[in-house]
């Protein structure tokens, strides 16, 4: 199987969702200690957030999504089928949650981005995919091809 151009890979996005919820993690102990919580509320509110609500796996996916090249079918599923809706339901659960802007608006943002990046990435594929030449020359070989009718008439033994 061929390896992904680096276009395609880099950056690597579940590093951005990875590091988006380290800084949103950070985020709520420094305003717990700022607000000089000492039952932790937005610390609680986040570990309860990641815990329960962010249980798809978003950041395996979108490594998968990558080592699926040149396979577009399955690209396509797997981010229509798993990337897309993750994205959508987390989005939903941090609106819900009690969180506070400041620790809700950069996973947002991340979320957004990582959704846009996606998309780009395979419209990128498919373009790649599709105009390369030795791809579907490989693929042509493997199919067999119809048979070729050069004469087609009706059965004329049953008439006589």
């Amino acid at each position: 199987m061929a390896k992904a151009p680096a276009n395609l890979s880099n950056p690597v996005l579940h590093k951005s969702w990875s590091s988006a919820k380290a800084t949103a993690k950070k985020a709520a102990a420094a305003l717990d200690k700022k607000n000089k919580d000492k039952d932790k509320t937005q610390q609680k509110t986040y570990s309860a957030l990641a815990k329960s609500d962010f249980k798809k796996d978003l950041g395996p996916n979108l490594d998968k999504w990558v080592k699926q090249y040149p396979d577009y079918p399955k690209m396509e599923k797997l981010l229509r089928g798993e990337i897309e809706p993750a994205i959508k339901s987390y989005s939903a659960a941090i609106q819900k949650s009690v969180l506070d802007p400041t620790i809700a608006k950069p996973l947002k943002k991340a979320l957004t981005d990582i959704l846009a990046s996606q998309n780009n990435r395979d419209d990128q594929a498919k373009e790649l995919i599709g105009s390369d030449l030795e791809l579907g020359f490989e693929e042509s070989m493997r199919k067999i091809p119809p048979p070729i009718v050069v004469f087609s008439h009706p059965d004329m033994l049953r008439v006589v």
